[in-house]
């Protein structure tokens, strides 16, 4: 047992030693300007051109489909209240132009209106009532401050949007040129759960690792509620995706669309 004992000091000692030898190399490398990875000064650039989209639901009935015998659709709209709901996503600034700020988020996140319908059920049979669902986006940038928001264009096959507020604030992201290869080392800056504060906004780092036969990119990025709308920024600090979704029992794989779908829409805002 004494000799098992001895070999664990030696060892500790050994480590312990090891850790002092290289704190004089640790420090003398984090003082050498050569030593920075010149990425560092760009991810530090992009992570303030950040913006939270806030989103606040109303939901109101508009009429009926359909309706039980003798009976008119205020017997069951009169009782619906309006339903109020608020959620979050991310986006980044890619554009100014014309006095205006362009974001790229996801086409769910900056969807302002949407129709869909519901079954009630009371004593008098059941009714399908026409609802409409309404937005207020608000963009609030990384320090803190709040912009009205409107939509400016938005592919809702491939889930990608540009919102645009006015004035001119924030630094644009470019879009990048080429695809990453698989393997690639790619960040993220998004606010999941709406984990956010001015000046605070975390950052995710990842993979890339392949498209799908639908054409969208997977990457190995955590996410969560809020995280959609966020880009993913390769070494350059150039935008290579924007999440969209990911897998409920899974959610350390995000789903984006392709770079070729977010390059064909931000070719919208200088065509309009």
């Amino acid at each position: 047992m004494k000799d098992v004992f001895t070999e664990i000091a030696k060892t500790s000692s050994i480590f312990i030693l090891t850790l002092i030898l290289m704190i004089p190399i640790l420090f003398m490398e984090s003082c050498t300007p050569s030593s920075v990875p010149h990425i560092s000064d760009r991810r530090v650039w992009r992570y303030t051109s950040f913006v939270k989209l806030d989103i606040d639901m109303s939901s109101v009935p508009t009429g009926c489909i359909s309706l039980p015998p003798d009976t008119s659709c205020t017997d069951f709209t009169d009782s619906m209240n309006p339903v109020t709901m608020s959620g979050n996503g991310s986006g980044m600034i890619i554009r100014h132009s014309r006095e205006m700020t362009f974001i790229l988020t996801a086409a769910h996140v900056c969807r302002d209106r949407r129709n869909y319908s519901m079954r009630i059920t009371t004593l008098r049979g059941t009714a399908e009532i026409a609802i409409e669902q309404r937005s207020v986006l608000t963009s609030v940038d990384y320090y803190g401050n709040t912009h009205s928001t409107s939509v400016f264009s938005s592919d809702d096959d491939n889930d990608i949007c540009i919102v645009v507020t006015p004035g001119i604030w924030g630094n644009p992201v470019p879009i990048s040129s080429i695809d990453p290869e698989v393997g690639d080392l790619v960040y993220n800056v998004a606010s999941p759960l709406g984990i956010f504060e001015p000046r605070m906004v975390p950052i995710f780092e990842g993979r890339y690792v392949g498209r799908d036969s639908g054409n969208r990119s997977y990457y190995t990025i955590p996410t969560g509620p809020g995280s959609s709308g966020s880009s993913i920024l390769n070494n350059s600090g150039e935008i290579v995706g924007v999440i969209h979704s990911a897998f409920t029992d899974f959610e350390n794989i995000a789903i984006s669309s392709s770079l070729d779908d977010i390059r064909r829409i931000s070719r919208t805002i200088e065509s309009q």
